[in-house]
């Protein structure tokens, strides 16, 4: 299944499919943009070792949004 080809079956008319190593530069153009964009970022599967995260998802969202804000500014 194409999550790209689902997203814009959904009425979303910004979708970015990239590789991996591409996704900053979709996210840079993306809010540069001003428009709500669906970003598919093609990576292998599989996960690293990393600590399990002690925060629920609206902490970790806002922190994540928090930090893109400052780094756009």
């Amino acid at each position: 299944t194409s999550l790209a080809k689902v997203a814009e079956a959904c009425g979303c008319e910004n979708v970015v499919e990239c590789n991996a190593k591409d996704t900053l530069a979709a996210v840079k153009a993306a809010l540069a943009g001003k428009k709500m964009t669906i970003i598919v970022s093609k990576c292998r599967a599989g996960n690293i070792k990393v600590p399990v995260i002690d925060m629920d998802a609206p902490v970790i969202r806002d922190r994540f949004m928090r930090e893109v804000a400052r780094r756009n500014a």
